[in-house]
């Protein structure tokens, strides 16, 4: 879904100008009949603002932290246009894998090293 707080990958970047980036990103969401991953929402998208600052490239996975829909409509022509616009993200990408955790020190049999 296209919405705050929600995920979506980068599919491709059509155009990438000075104060705006346009790009083709996909969200999904789990079919709980199937278990399996769906598109829910595939779309061009214009980043701007705060979004524009973040280092994003093809196939990136981001949050999309503050987003917003606007529609126009053109009464000559008799069609609307829908706008979609990303404000803020977080590129989740970027942070790499989680650290991994130092093993367990080892437990005296005797119970000596116990902290209680």
């Amino acid at each position: 879904m296209f919405a705050n707080n929600s995920y979506a990958t980068i599919i491709k970047i059509i155009k990438k100008a000075p104060k705006y980036l346009i790009a083709d990103i996909s969200t999904s969401k789990k079919n709980k009949t199937t278990n399996k991953y769906e598109v829910d929402f595939r779309h061009y998208v214009t980043f701007v603002y705060k979004s524009m600052n973040k280092d994003i490239k093809e196939k990136d996975k981001i949050k999309l932290l503050e987003v917003g829909v606007s529609i126009n409509y053109n009464k000559e022509t008799s069609k609307s246009y829908t706008d979609f616009v990303v404000f803020d993200i977080e590129n989740v990408s970027a942070k790499g894998s989680p650290k991994t955790l130092e093993p367990m020190a080892e437990i005296n049999e005797n119970g000596n090293d116990l902290p209680f």
